[in-house]
């Protein structure tokens, strides 16, 4: 041999070589001479011959020791080392090949153990270092591994059959991008997969964001869309499903629990990190991702469903009254844009938490008290003073109307202006302004009342106020002034508010700009709940 090299060379080498690697690419790689390769590969028995270089051989130089079956060397057929090749098995065997030659093969039995229970390259490796005293390279325990895992094949998975009806499955996936209708840019859209255990059939949803309702609603339209129900529901542990994942008692969503029980069906959630009781989803989820979605973006689809409700009504007056199509198609559109607007107003409405927020200026009796200023009071509401950034002060005794005017002024102007509208009682106000300052979120909660571009401030109960209502109001009313109107109702004169809320700097800087352009409304004398005790009283005495 030209050299002696180190014990972890020589292994190197021979491992080299019976990977079928030739003379010199051993040489570049390693930086040892073809001769001192091919010393050592002799020695350890393996095989030398040279490459098929266009059908030519050189003259041979050196005798080779091929393995023949028993394992003895053949001296036979010499052949040139200095530019053979160490094939010791045909291709076909490769993977085989490879794993006998690596050096990690003496630790098959324990790598193949820790395989078994989940551990990957880079732990087996770390502990054939720790424990086995093993000398080589990172690279050769991964390539191992991974051939090893070539070699065993896919794991078996048990394939779930079920009867028709039997179990639908469902989860949430990736969806595509769409532009939003209010922001007009692109945003990730969440997708609903619902697939059938037996016909494999799927429905698929998008929605914007999920939540407990949303979940249950798309549950619904996907019952809908496939006409029936299966008896049970496999889900994952999502919280809008499942509050608390257990193997043998899992806590369900009380909404969720409810929709499934109307319908008779039963929900079973999956094992936790065991999403392959649920395959059959998470393949159509995969197959929606990778196939008809994949690289696409959307516009914000239209939803009509004002016309997929009066659709079937329309048809028949069109068959009756024999509609022309245009007049057809107008009454359509008319009854989407009517249910729009019917729902616009509703979620403002809900938005507003009004008190009674069925309070409107048709159900009250302007002339019980005749010296109030009706016609200011149907100015209001109009809903200019809102479009012109103004406030209003309604003033009188209790029991004379002014919560009923203050919450119908609030919806009529949700009806005529579509404006974002909030209702809020004097105290519970305030303590939500001291409970927001104890959790450092009182800036979040003055945006907030800020942005609405009508606030009401009713001082309905007479309660205790608090001691900082003062400097919360004053605050309130600086963030308001000249940006959003208010409207504040109150049984007490202003000349009394200084004494009422105890801070008069407070009050008199609040009142400067609350009624710089204020609209001051009195109410009384009379009362409305003295009257109705009084009718009451006369009504027993007579009989």
């Amino acid at each position: 041999m030209g050299s002696v090299l180190s014990d972890e060379k020589q292994q190197q080498v021979i491992a080299l070589g019976r990977l079928g690697w030739s003379l010199r690419r051993i040489e570049a790689a390693m930086g040892v001479r073809r001769e001192t390769a091919s010393g050592y590969l002799k020695a350890a028995g393996v095989g030398v011959r040279p490459p098929r270089r266009w059908g030519k051989t050189k003259p041979a130089n050196e005798g080779t020791t091929e393995v023949g079956p028993a394992g003895e060397a053949s001296s036979s057929g010499a052949k040139p080392a200095n530019e053979g090749t160490t094939d010791a098995a045909p291709r076909s065997r490769a993977a085989v090949r490879h794993m006998r030659a690596s050096i990690v093969a003496p630790y098959v039995d324990l790598v193949q153990q820790r395989l078994e229970v989940g551990r990957n390259a880079r732990a087996v490796y770390e502990e054939l270092v720790d424990t086995q005293g093993y000398t080589g390279s990172y690279i050769s325990v991964r390539r191992f591994v991974r051939t090893l895992r070539d070699s065993q094949g896919p794991e078996a998975k048990a394939v779930i059959h079920t009867a028709p009806g039997e179990e639908a499955q469902m989860d949430y996936g990736e969806g595509p991008m769409v532009r939003h209708l209010e922001t007009g840019k692109y945003r990730r859209t969440r997708m609903f997969v619902l697939t059938l255990g037996y016909s494999r059939k799927s429905v698929r949803l998008l929605c914007w964001k999920s939540s407990s309702r949303t979940w249950a609603q798309l549950h619904e339209e996907a019952f809908r869309r496939l006409g029936g129900v299966a008896r049970t529901v496999v889900l994952d542990n999502l919280r809008e499903g499942v509050l608390a994942a257990d193997v043998y008692e899992p806590a369900l969503n009380p909404l969720f629990r409810d929709v499934l029980a109307h319908y008779g069906a039963t929900a079973l959630p999956a094992r936790v990190r065991h999403p392959d009781r649920k395959g059959k989803v998470e393949s159509a989820v995969g197959h929606a991702q990778r196939t008809p979605l994949k690289g696409l973006r959307f516009e914000c689809p239209l939803r009509l469903s004002g016309m997929a409700q009066a659709l079937e009504a329309r048809l028949l007056q069109a068959q009756a009254e024999k509609l022309a199509p245009l007049d057809f198609l107008s009454a359509l559109v008319n009854d989407e844009l009517t249910r729009r607007s019917d729902s616009f107003i509703q979620r403002r409405l809900k938005q507003g938490a009004f008190r009674d927020a069925g309070k409107t200026l048709d159900g009250f009796d302007f002339d019980f008290n005749k010296k109030m200023n009706r016609r200011l009071v149907f100015e209001l509401a109009t809903g200019g003073f809102v479009e012109r950034r103004e406030d209003a002060l309604f003033l009188g005794p209790p029991g004379t109307g002014k919560s009923h005017i203050a919450q119908a002024i609030g919806r009529a102007v949700i009806q005529s202006q579509g404006h974002r509208v909030l209702y809020r009682e004097a105290h519970h106000l305030l303590e939500e302004l001291a409970e927001s300052s104890l959790e450092g979120t009182r800036r979040q909660k003055l945006d907030a009342l800020t942005s609405a571009p009508l606030l009401v401030i009713d001082d309905r109960g007479m309660r205790k106020l608090p001691a900082t209502a003062a400097e919360d109001l004053l605050e309130l009313i600086m963030h308001r002034y000249e940006k959003a109107s208010t409207l504040i109702t109150s049984n007490r004169p202003v000349e009394d508010w200084g004494k009422l809320l105890g801070d008069n700097a407070a009050v008199a800087a609040m009142l400067d700009r609350l009624l710089h352009h204020a609209h001051v409304v009195q109410f009384g004398p009379r009362s409305w709940r003295t009257k109705g005790a009084m009718e009451l009283r006369s009504a027993e005495s007579a009989g």
